[in-house]
């Protein structure tokens, strides 16, 4: 999967659809079409809203990034007050241009949010989650790839390339941490609104 903009908040299996579009103050928005979680990824205005087990799933290009920044936005605000108790995960990625990101809120309060693009990092606040200290005990790129990237690149610019590359997989291992495999996500069906 080379790109996607979703917000996952778990522990929501008793709140509607409807509520959370109406407790963030999105009631000006109409339903347009059901949507799949993938062509959801595509929409460039508005919001999509959907379920999936006991999450709720908010893909919207606009807020996502909201969530990555140094302050808190009014609409991350209202999603940890309508979910004080929840985990809410914000994770994107743009393989095309190395893009990602992650941030993840655990009681209301942020714990990790780093995100980064083209061998940059934007953000990095909080400790390092259990799944970064996983992809760093992999290998990031072969001992060749290594080799190579030293003979054409400073060693500044070889560690921002790998950090980049561990950031784009630890946006994966998130993913999958919440969907198990990326075979779910044919079955997500969500709500686009505009």
């Amino acid at each position: 999967m080379d790109k996607f903009y979703l917000i996952i908040i778990t522990h929501a299996l008793n709140m509607s659809v409807a509520t959370v579009k109406a407790k963030l103050g999105l009631d000006n928005l109409k339903p347009i079409t059901e949507i799949s979680f993938y062509n959801a990824q595509s929409v460039d205005k508005g919001i999509c809203i959907g379920k999936y087990e006991d999450k709720i799933l908010i893909v919207s290009q606009e807020k996502i990034f909201g969530l990555f920044g140094k302050d808190v936005t009014p609409f991350e605000k209202g999603i940890t007050e309508l979910f004080p108790k929840s985990e809410i995960a914000a994770l994107t990625l743009y393989d095309t241009v190395d893009l990602y990101g992650y941030s993840i809120i655990q009681d209301g309060k942020r714990v990790r949010v780093k995100s980064g693009a083209d061998s940059k990092v934007y953000i990095d606040i909080g400790d390092k989650l259990k799944e970064e200290n996983d992809v760093l005990k992999t290998e990031i790129f072969s001992p060749d790839e290594m080799k190579e990237m030293k003979q054409k690149y400073t060693s500044k610019e070889v560690e921002r390339f790998v950090e980049n590359e561990v950031g784009v997989r630890v946006t994966h291992a998130l993913l999958l941490k919440y969907f198990n495999n990326y075979e779910v996500l044919d079955k997500i069906q969500l709500t686009e609104y505009q």
